[in-house]
């Protein structure tokens, strides 16, 4: 089938999915707002259309926001692409409004099928639906928008309230390797995340003073640094290293490029992310895949991926100490014998390609009652697009 996804940029939780669908012998294009700077485009080159007058008008009034957040492409030309392409199922990323509707009006008008995502867990929706009068109107804008476009609504966030009709779970893809390696002799804890505020980084900094007398260890903090007030950050979190006699311990490497990451992972024992209300972060999903025990925080938003005590756990987002405490019980699982296989085996049966196109198969075949074989031509017979 002929694919096109639509999103504010080409964020690494979506370079296994788009893998797996080529392997699986469809066709992929990727139209984004913007591009980032570590992004991984081996797999397909997002296309940044040239952008339309009041687009650039909005972002002069407005300001540019999040990822180029009024973006739209030229309307005309636009369109030639899109009837070009006749895509036969877009997902978009909801996010930048004036792309999500111009594309979602070009699909009604093509006869595509359209599917938004949003990184929403069925608790949160559920949450956000039940706010008296402000939840009505919330519920009647989400069901007015999926009207109009025809739309299916998919999320990769688990949680324990039932998705409402027309919504489906399907989870985030990571590679997983088969055969993980041993690690390090010393524990090595692993830590990522943009260098924004909350990521928590400074926190991270904090809960490592307090394994200090536990014994020997390394830590890496990995990071897109890519901005001033990015860069301005990961300054700030040198010296905070440095203030705490740290400096011999951790490692800070900025810009580091998703292709590069494997080998990253696998050169650790733990991974830990200490972000607050990370809507959707796929590195704690990445680090399974390659066996590491895992520690999030209870803002995280793929903490219900973290099953407690087997191949992670879950802590308070406002504690050095209680995430100081999460990583001596993840560098405990580590020791384990056979650890590292066992969490990568059930990352591959939950959260691997396969995992994602069945869930995925499922949503389409259900919702709009189409086939969504794949192909029978075989692996790498998917047509790469920009």
């Amino acid at each position: 089938m002929r694919i096109l996804f639509v999103a504010p940029r080409y964020h690494t939780n979506q370079v296994e999915i788009i893998r797996t669908f080529l392997a699986a012998g469809h066709e992929v294009w990727f139209h984004a707002a913007t591009v980032g700077a570590t992004e991984n485009h081996v797999n397909v080159v997002p296309h940044v259309h040239e952008t339309a007058w009041f687009s650039r008008m909005a972002t002069q009034l407005l300001g540019y926001g999040v990822n180029n957040f009024w973006y739209c492409p030229a309307p005309v030309s636009y369109w030639r692409l899109f009837r070009c392409i006749s895509p036969e199922i877009m997902v978009v990323r909801w996010h930048n409004p004036f792309f999500c509707w111009l594309t979602g009006l070009y699909a009604r008008l093509t006869g595509c099928h359209t599917i938004v995502y949003e990184q929403i867990s069925p608790d949160l929706l559920h949450k956000v639906w039940s706010d008296g009068w402000k939840g009505w109107l919330r519920r009647a804008r989400f069901r007015t928008r999926q009207w109009l476009l025809n739309a299916a609504w998919m999320t990769p966030l688990p949680g324990e309230t039932p998705l409402p009709h027309g919504c489906y779970l399907v989870p985030f893809a990571v590679p997983v390797t088969e055969y993980p390696q041993a690690g390090a002799q010393i524990p090595c804890i692993l830590e990522i995340g943009k260098f924004v505020p909350r990521k928590n980084h400074i926190r991270f900094v904090a809960a490592l003073c307090n394994l200090a007398d536990d014994g020997p260890f390394k830590a890496t903090i990995v990071g897109e640094a890519s901005t001033p007030p990015q860069r301005q950050l990961l300054e700030t979190v040198a010296r905070a290293v440095e203030d705490a006699g740290l400096d011999g311990t951790v490692l800070i490497r900025g810009n580091v490029a998703h292709s590069d990451m494997p080998d990253v992972y696998d050169q650790h024992t733990v991974f830990v992310l200490p972000a607050v209300a990370e809507p959707g972060a796929i590195s704690p999903l990445e680090a399974m895949g390659h066996g590491l025990p895992v520690v999030v925080t209870d803002t995280c938003g793929t903490k219900g991926y973290v099953r407690e005590g087997l191949d992670g756990f879950v802590c308070a987002s406002d504690s050095p100490a209680a995430l100081a405490d999460a990583i001596r019980k993840a560098l405990e699982l580590s020791r384990q014998p056979g650890i590292r296989q066992r969490i990568a085996a059930t990352a591959a049966a939950r959260f691997s390609g396969p995992a994602f196109l069945a869930a995925f198969t499922t949503m389409v075949e259900c919702h709009f009652d189409i086939p969504f074989a794949l192909s029978s031509a075989g692996p790498g017979c998917g047509a790469v697009r920009t």
